[in-house]
């Protein structure tokens, strides 16, 4: 479950095309330290996760991403570790985008469902086919509901393309915060962020 949240908001990062539409009014120029109740950092610049909060219905173990940073048309090693404590039939994913320009930490608006958007009922929105490899191999679900267990990703090679040649590199490659929560039936279950660099 995680592997799907987690590498789906990697991916809307990569379609950064879309910061180009960002609001400038809303902006974090206060340098602090990474903590779960304050702004994202002005200098996190390695790949770092924490919890943000949540009821520990869902707890994130583990997620490693290597190389640091991620680079286009390159292969990506994920590696990852969920317990659910109860069965997941649905809920509501909200996750929140930012990069930095020029020094300062800038929202990522949701366009086109790619962005800081909410997610209604995530479960609609998974793909209705067989999960693709490697997700079977390792007992993954990808689909709802998931049940209470834990999942683990071993370390797994994922192709990340190369951008399209009209895409201007500084509109995806930088430092990147992602906050992703799940909410289901106005329980928050849990809260992560994460910050992350991306190469040209």
């Amino acid at each position: 479950m995680a592997r799907g949240i987690f590498v789906a908001a990697v991916v809307a990062l990569a379609l950064g095309v879309f910061a180009a539409r960002m609001p400038l009014d809303k902006k974090f120029i206060v340098p602090q330290v990474l903590s779960r109740h304050m702004n994202p950092p002005q200098e996190p610049m390695t790949f770092k996760w924490d919890s943000c909060g949540g009821n520990g219905n869902v707890v994130l173990n583990s997620l490693s991403l290597s190389p640091d940073p991620i680079q286009f048309n390159a292969n990506l090693t994920a590696s990852a570790s969920v317990t659910t404590k109860v069965a997941i039939t649905g809920g509501d994913l909200a996750l929140k985008l930012q990069k930095k320009i020029v020094g300062v930490w800038t929202d990522i608006p949701c366009v086109s469902n790619i962005g800081s958007c909410t997610y209604n009922d995530f479960c609609s929105l998974l793909p209705n086919k067989p999960c693709p490899p490697p997700l079977p191999a390792d007992h993954i679900p990808c689909q709802c509901p998931f049940a209470a267990d834990t999942y683990v990703l071993p370390p797994t090679e994922f192709a990340i393309p190369a951008l399209p040649n009209n895409v201007p590199a500084w509109l995806t490659a930088g430092d990147f915060y992602i906050r992703a929560s799940l909410t289901v039936s106005g329980a928050e279950y849990a809260c992560y962020e994460i910050y992350l660099s991306l190469g040209k």
